[in-house]
């Protein structure tokens, strides 16, 4: 339902008009502006008198706010309605490939780099594994920082966070593809590719919490939660799948 009180800033319609959700997967961008000339105002105090003359938001992009800062009573049936949408879905599968399969590589990232450079101590092995995590520090917050740039320039066009998602998992798939081709044994190369392949990676979960917001914004909660969840336990599957992938190591023999 949306707030009376948008009457105040010169948007008319229904109060109990609900405003389809934005950021639906096959949505097309929006061609709302954001900017009235003099003549807009000057129409809009003579049909509305309470008129807002501060407001620089279109109609449109105000119903969207409304929509979004009204929360809907939850239920079980809406949750499933929730669950079940295309755009939904789409943020399961896109952050289940990023945190999932970051979490995943975590689990088995020392183990790699023992069995390709058997010549160093664990200890050492377990240091550089973890620049991997370490990395989240910046290159989550800068995938976020790009969607919400994109967002910005191309016109508040949710297609831009969308696309960029997409580009961080098939950066993502193409180095890990490279780390898998070349299995190399030089460590300057091996913690080359690996810190490439975690600034997309990483990044793309930042990307993908940078959409969540605009889809269904009267449930962030459900959608955000089990976006999380389902990244969470699928990464625990793969990792238990694909721990015993290795042989037993040799003993290490340098320090580093």
């Amino acid at each position: 339902m949306l707030l009376p009180n948008l009457a105040s800033h010169g948007v008319g319609g229904p109060v109990d008009v609900i405003v389809d959700v934005p950021g639906e997967i096959t949505a097309k961008p929006s061609t709302a502006t954001s900017k009235y000339s003099d003549s807009d105002t000057e129409k809009k105090t003579k049909e509305h008198p309470n008129y807002d003359h501060e407001a620089v938001l279109s109609d449109r992009e105000m119903l969207d706010i409304a929509q979004g800062e009204t929360i809907q009573k939850p239920t079980l049936a809406g949750a499933w309605e929730i669950l079940a949408s295309p755009q939904t879905i789409f943020h399961l599968i896109t952050y289940l490939c990023s945190f999932g399969g970051e979490l995943a590589i975590n689990s088995i990232l020392s183990a790699y780099y023992v069995k390709n450079f058997p010549d160093y101590s664990y200890a050492y092995i377990a240091n550089v594994a973890a620049i991997f995590g370490f990395l989240n520090f910046a290159t989550r917050p800068l995938g976020g920082f790009v969607s919400d740039y994109l967002y910005k320039v191309t016109g508040h066009s949710l297609w831009a966070k969308k696309i960029w998602i997409v580009v961080c998992g098939l950066l993502t798939g193409a180095f890990l593809i490279v780390i898998g081709r070349l299995d190399p044994h030089s460590f300057p190369l091996m913690l080359g590719l690996v810190s490439l392949m975690a600034l997309f990676l990483e990044a793309g979960n930042g990307a993908n919490f940078g959409l969540v917001p605009h889809v269904h914004p009267q449930a962030n909660g459900v959608v955000s939660g089990t976006t999380g969840a389902a990244a969470t336990s699928a990464a625990s599957s793969s990792a238990s799948s694909s721990a015993s992938w290795t042989t037993a190591p040799t003993t290490p023999r340098r320090s580093g």
